[in-house]
């Protein structure tokens, strides 16, 4: 990566009058005043599924995008939505704490009314999209029949179908046609109107920096579709589960529940997996930082079923052989190595051998140079390469109150207003 600066800010955190923002005008505005503040680089949280509590780092897919971020007032430009049906949209009332409920209900009826004015005009369209998204089908599926078994998580529902018996789901794919047609139209809106403000950005200079999680959920299309390639025991449960153990931020460590890689079946299929994974992220970011990337060199494996993270175990990781893997199948890609907290020997060995940029905040970056007998030093071109920013990304992650950290941060004008003000991130500053 050049030198050069940059902005993280949410998608959902862009101002908007229907209560989450959106690939929509402020996004383009966000664009328009990277560009002539001189930045390079936005950053953006996973643009994925969010779970209970509004966390994008835990998703049932790890390629599907959040229908949320698709964007009324394109839908209606585009001759797919009525303009008087937006106008009735509940606005999620107070600004300052997010009613996600009332945002997903009263936009879902809208997507669905998208759905039916939009099927047969781009059906050709919408053909090819779903021939060259192979993981679609199952996750839509997936979808479709956690919805019929009343949110159930996949490990609970019927045996032929927690088996992915073949009748069982040609059985279901023909039951639930009309769901499963929903659900693909929704990520090729998804996928269309990303495509367009990426598009746009790469025009004004401005790349898109993305997170890959380094761990998916136990009840994921991903997990689901290819149960063989995680732990998991005769029941479907995680045999281990992520973590990282007692630190500074606390004495129980953190327990995350995902289930762990069956890394040597993966290395088997020539990490496949893996390189699936990256391809489909390279198709929403210009660059690319691996959350948690410390879990290839080792991680944190709890057994099922404790209360906390303290009785875990380090395991020795995948190490040089993947991240050389995608390397080598992507090399047009820049990677970012995110490498914060506490750190064992083995995770700088892995960043050193393999070139990738690490990561550092703001206070903690000037701390670590405080043995350099000049601190800017660390910000000389002949330093390691390092990504420096001055926060982190749970000062963004959730929609519940408004961020100390942001506010007064990013200044822009947007065209809704002819006021300029601060962009308001909802934040997790009392998390």
């Amino acid at each position: 990566m050049t030198r050069s600066s940059g902005v993280l800010l949410p998608v959902y955190s862009l101002p908007s009058p229907y209560g989450v923002g959106t690939f929509g005008r402020s996004a383009y505005d966000f664009i328009d005043f990277l560009k002539t503040a001189g930045q390079r680089y936005w950053q953006v949280l996973p643009l994925g599924f969010t779970d209970f509590a509004g966390s994008p780092y835990s998703s049932v897919s790890t390629f599907a995008g959040n229908p949320d971020y698709i964007d009324l007032d394109i839908l209606a430009r585009d001759g797919l939505l009525e303009p008087p049906l937006l106008t009735g949209l509940d606005r999620a009332g107070d600004a300052a704490v997010l009613d996600r409920a009332a945002v997903h209900a009263g936009r879902e009826a809208l997507l669905r009314r998208a759905f039916e004015n939009g099927r047969e005009r781009y059906a050709a369209q919408l053909e090819q999209f779903c021939a060259r998204t192979g993981w679609l089908r199952g996750f839509a599926l997936y979808l479709a029949l956690k919805t019929r078994f009343g949110g159930k998580p996949w490990y609970d529902w019927p045996e032929e179908l927690k088996a992915r018996r073949s009748d069982a789901v040609a059985a279901q794919e023909l039951e639930n046609r009309e769901e499963i047609a929903y659900q693909e139209f929704l990520q090729f809106l998804f996928y269309r109107q990303w495509r367009a403000l990426r598009d746009y950005a790469r025009e004004n200079g401005v790349q898109i920096i993305g997170d890959v999680p380094i761990y998916v959920d136990a009840d994921s299309a991903d997990v689901w579709t290819e149960p063989w390639f995680f732990e998991l025991d005769a029941r479907c449960r995680p045999i281990d589960v992520a973590g990282v153990p007692p630190d500074y931020f606390c004495a129980e460590g953190q327990l995350w529940g995902n289930p762990l890689y069956d890394w040597e079946r993966i290395r088997a299929d020539g990490w496949g997996w893996w390189i699936r994974r990256i391809d489909g992220a390279r198709a929403l970011y210009d660059v690319i930082r691996i959350d948690h990337f410390r879990a290839f060199a080792s991680f944190w494996a709890v057994p099922f079923g404790q209360a906390t993270a303290i009785n875990g175990r380090w395991r020795a990781g995948p190490g040089e052989a993947l991240v050389s893997a995608l390397q080598g199948w992507f090399p047009g890609v820049e990677f970012i190595a995110e490498d914060l907290g506490i750190l064992t020997p083995d995770v700088g060995r892995l960043i050193r051998k393999t070139g990738l940029p690490g990561m550092g905040e703001g206070r903690e970056t000037l701390a670590d140079c405080g043995r350099i007998r000049h601190t800017r030093q660390c910000f000389l071109p002949q330093a390691p390469p390092r990504i420096d920013r001055r926060g982190k990304r749970e000062d963004f992650q959730g929609h519940r109150r408004v961020g100390k950290e942001v506010i007064g941060w990013m200044i822009f004008k947007s065209s809704q207003s002819t006021q300029t003000r601060p962009l308001k991130c909802w934040g997790s500053a009392n998390r």
